[in-house]
């Protein structure tokens, strides 16, 4: 757990998914890698007063 404003910005090649608190998910899928960071950024510039939790989960 961390604050959003206190991630580096390397944070951008690691998530597949991201839920925003309001409940929503947004993920990699499809899109260019370069598109998808630019989508993080702008995800996490939103909600930069929240707090980041990570989870790595493999099935």
């Amino acid at each position: 757990m961390r604050p959003v404003s206190e991630l580096v910005p390397d944070i951008l090649r690691f998530p597949y998914a991201v839920i925003t608190p309001d409940g929503r998910w947004f993920d990699h899928g499809d899109m260019p890698e370069r598109d998808w960071q630019d989508a993080l950024r702008s995800l996490l510039d939103r909600h930069r007063d929240r707090t980041a939790v990570a989870m790595d989960c493999h099935c």
